[in-house]
């Protein structure tokens, strides 16, 4: 995996896959042994984390270094895989940051709800310059907002789960690979 840039890694989570396995139940051998490497160059690495000997299942393995790396480079190799399937995995997170600057302000919004079916409201925000995305916030008292969801690459998105006979808050932050700026929450009814 390229990141792009040199980025701060602090912690990784590998999520297996099962293609074409085949084992079922609790087989003795239901574990996943894999080693993960760095690079600041694609060209010489260096031991993230060795999880060859791993014997617990964890398919959903979450590895945090002890001491963070800066790397451009992040690779996983294979030891055993359970059920007799190919070496396969649904994701490879890298947590971290990008060590730049996170996006300068939070984005103006606007939200409203739908008169004609209060359960339903459209939130619209700018399109800021530093920012990768947002996350729209929103619940029932400015300090509850528990319900959220991530925006990419467009200014407006509907929400279909509000309770018609309840006032929600609604906040939009802004997100890069370096933190996040937090909105400030406003009352919509």
């Amino acid at each position: 995996m390229n990141l792009g840039k040199r980025c701060r890694i602090d912690a990784l989570q590998v999520n297996f896959a099962e293609h074409e396995a085949t084992a079922l139940g609790r087989a003795a051998d239901l574990y996943h042994q894999y080693r993960l490497d760095w690079s600041l160059d694609g060209q010489t690495w260096e031991t993230l984390a060795d999880k060859s000997a791993n014997r617990t299942d964890a398919p959903h393995d979450y590895v945090q270094l002890a001491t963070p790396v800066v790397a451009q480079h992040v690779r996983i190799t294979s030891v055993h895989m359970p059920g007799g399937g190919p070496f396969s995995i649904r994701d490879l997170r890298v947590f971290g940051s990008g060590q730049g600057k996170p996006p300068a302000k939070a984005p103006r919004f606007e939200a409203h709800r739908d008169a004609s079916d209060a359960r339903n409201a459209v939130v619209r925000s700018e399109i800021l310059p530093d920012a990768e995305g947002y996350v729209v916030r929103y619940g029932i008292a400015e300090g509850k907002l528990y319900q959220n969801l991530e925006v990419r690459g467009r200014k407006e998105i509907a929400l279909h789960d509000l309770n018609s006979e309840t006032k929600y808050f609604f906040a939009v932050d802004a997100f890069n690979d370096s933190g996040r700026t937090p909105g400030k929450p406003e009352p919509v009814r």
